[in-house]
């Protein structure tokens, strides 16, 4: 593993021990606390894509982690989207050739699904227990938020969401994949998976989409209390 940095953003690339790879992935993170708390189970899904043979990406958003703070107020939703197509094209340009991809948990797997329906060269989409639209994840947000002063968004544990940023995360929609026909999507979600099948056939009929959906209960250890958070080994398995 080492650490690099790209448009102000911050990584951790994971590769194989020998240094050969075909296949990179790009691990996005959850918002805030929830992205904190399993930021080290993410880390045990780059090792094992690396002892599967690929290389792993773990993105730091730009005002989250250690990358760059961000000016205020301003709409994160798009900046963090621009880090995410930043590691794109970091990857394309340090290993060109290689099969790129993109993996999601909870607020990352929004920012993958959408920057997955617009980048023609990603070849598959993971998404760990997304939300189903940007909309449940705002209101999931502001259920244990407090209001900003001023008014401008709110506070989450320490983090500040703008009205722009809430409003740039409520545009987001996993519907926007039917866009990438020949785009691999994985679900695997800790619950709802009546939904996220109905969501899989949906896909399927408007464009043949390659979907798959699962439902993962051990997924759900990734949104404990910190010192609970366990990687999810059937999941990642």
């Amino acid at each position: 593993m080492k650490s690099v940095v790209f448009s102000g953003c911050r990584a951790q690339l994971h590769t194989p021990a020998d240094g050969v790879f075909s296949h990179l992935v790009v691990l996005c993170n959850a918002f805030g606390g929830e992205g904190l708390y399993a930021h080290r189970a993410l880390c045990v899904l780059a090792e094992d894509l690396a002892a599967a043979g690929m290389a792993a990406l773990h993105l730091d958003y730009p005002g989250l982690g250690d990358s760059v703070d961000l000016a205020a107020p301003v709409d994160a939703t798009q900046v963090w989207l621009d880090g995410v197509r930043a590691a794109l094209a970091w990857a394309r340009s340090h290993f060109p050739g290689v099969a790129l991809s993109l993996c999601g948990h909870r607020m990352g797997a929004l920012l993958a699904a959408e920057v997955a329906s617009t980048e023609a060269d990603v070849r598959a989409l993971l998404l760990l227990s997304p939300p189903p639209s940007g909309r449940h994840l705002v209101r999931e947000l502001q259920i244990t938020a407090q209001p900003a002063p001023g008014g401008d968004g709110v506070f989450l544990y320490g983090w500040w969401l703008a009205n722009a940023t809430l409003a740039g995360l409520q545009s987001l929609d996993l519907g926007r994949l039917s866009r990438r026909p020949a785009l691999a999507v994985q679900v695997l979600s800790d619950a709802g998976g009546r939904a996220l099948a109905k969501l899989a056939q949906a896909h399927v009929q408007a464009g043949g989409v390659e979907f798959e959906a699962h439902e993962m209960p051990d997924l759900a250890g990734l949104r404990a209390e910190p010192h609970l958070v366990e990687a999810p080994e059937a999941s990642f398995a």
